[in-house]
C-alpha cells in the first residue's frame, strides 16, 4: 500500500512543480502589471491631447488624423499610445494564461483528489500510509482553494474595457481629435501646474538641470583644453555641445519660473511649497551657472582665435 502513497505523492509534486509560479504574490503581480498598463494608456491619451494643442501652435490647421500626423509631436504621441495599447494587450493575455493554467491545475488536483478518496475508502486504519495520504488530501483541499481563486483572476480583474482597448484605439484617437484643441489647451493649462509641481515630475526636471550643468561645465573645460592644444575645430564642437545643453536647462528653468508666477496660488497652497520654491531656485542657479560657463569659454576662444 505504500506504493500507492508514493504514486500519489509523485503525482502531487509533479502538479505543484508544473504550476510553481501560481502563487498569491504572482497573482498580485500579474494583475498589477495589467493595471499599470491600463494607466499608461490613460497617460498616453492625456499626452495625445496635449500634442494636439502643440500641433495647433506649430501650424496644423486641419482637423483630420492625417492632418495632425504631419506634426512630429502628435505622431510620436500616437506611436506611444499605440505601444501602450499593445502592452495592455500583452498583459491581458498574461492574466488570461495565468487563469487558464490555474483552471487546468484545479482539474488535475481534483483528479488526484478523486483517486485518493477512492483509495482511502478501501484502506484500513492500521495502514502505515493512511496518515500520510490523509495529510496529502488536506493539502490538496487547501491548494484547490488557492488555485480556484487564481482561476477567477481574469474574470475578476480584466475589465471589458481592457479587452476592447486596442480594437477601439482609432475611435479613441478620433474622439480626441474631435475635441477642440483650444478647449484642450485650457484643460492642459489648468492641469499643468499641479502635475509639474509633483515630487516625481519636479525632481525629474531638477535633475535634468543639475546633470545638464555638469555636462556644460565638462564640455567647457574640454573646449579650453583643446584650444590650448591648437585643436580649434574640436574646441568649437565642445562649445557648441555645451551651448545646446545650456539651452535645454534654460528652457526648463524659464518654464518653471513662469509656472510658479502664473500659478502662485497653487504653489502657496501646496504642502510642498518649500520644496517647489527650492527646486525652482536651483534650476535658475543651474541656468545662470551654465550661461556663465558658456559665455566665458566663448569669450576665451574668441580672444585665442
Amino acid at each position: 500500500m505504500a506504493k500507492e502513497w508514493a504514486k500519489f505523492d509523485a503525482e502531487y509534486k509533479k502538479i505543484k512543480t508544473t504550476y510553481a509560479k501560481h502563487t498569491k504574490d504572482e497573482a498580485g503581480t500579474t494583475s498589477q502589471r495589467m493595471r499599470l498598463a491600463s494607466a499608461n494608456c490613460s497617460e498616453g491619451e492625456a499626452n495625445l491631447k496635449s500634442s494636439t494643442v502643440a500641433a495647433r501652435r506649430e501650424g496644423v490647421t486641419g482637423s483630420t488624423s492625417a492632418d495632425f500626423m504631419k506634426n512630429a509631436k502628435f505622431k510620436e504621441a500616437v506611436l506611444l499610445l499605440t505601444k501602450a495599447a499593445g502592452t495592455l494587450d500583452d498583459e491581458v493575455k498574461r492574466v488570461d494564461t495565468f487563469s487558464k493554467d490555474a483552471e487546468t491545475a484545479v482539474g488535475e488536483l481534483n483528479s488526484l483528489k478523486t483517486k485518493i478518496e477512492k483509495d482511502l475508502k478501501g484502506r484500513r486504519d492500521s495502514s502505515e500510509s493512511k496518515k500520510d495520504i490523509e495529510a496529502l488530501q488536506d493539502q490538496i483541499e487547501k491548494d484547490l482553494k488557492d488555485f480556484g481563486g487564481y482561476a477567477k483572476l481574469a474574470k475578476e480583474k480584466v475589465l471589458p474595457y481592457y479587452r476592447s482597448y486596442t480594437a477601439n484605439l482609432q475611435k479613441t484617437i478620433n474622439k480626441i481629435l474631435a475635441e477642440a484643441p483650444e478647449a484642450q489647451a485650457r484643460e492642459v493649462e489648468g492641469n499643468e501646474a499641479p502635475q509639474k509641481f509633483t515630487d516625481r515630475v519636479l525632481n525629474k526636471y531638477l535633475q535634468q538641470c543639475v546633470i545638464g550643468l555638469r555636462n556644460v561645465q565638462a564640455a567647457c573645460e574640454k573646449a579650453i583644453e583643446l584650444a590650448a592644444e591648437g585643436k580649434n575645430a574640436d574646441a568649437a564642437g565642445q562649445l557648441k555641445q555645451a551651448a545646446a545643453t545650456r539651452k535645454e536647462i534654460n528652457e526648463i528653468a524659464t518654464e518653471y519660473a513662469k509656472l510658479a508666477k502664473d500659478h502662485s496660488d497653487a504653489v502657496n497652497n501646496s504642502k510642498d511649497k518649500s520644496k517647489i520654491v527650492d527646486a525652482i531656485a536651483k534650476m535658475a542657479k543651474a541656468d545662470e551657472a551654465a550661461e556663465r560657463a558658456v559665455r566665458g569659454v566663448t569669450t576665451t576662444l574668441r580672444k585665442a582665435g
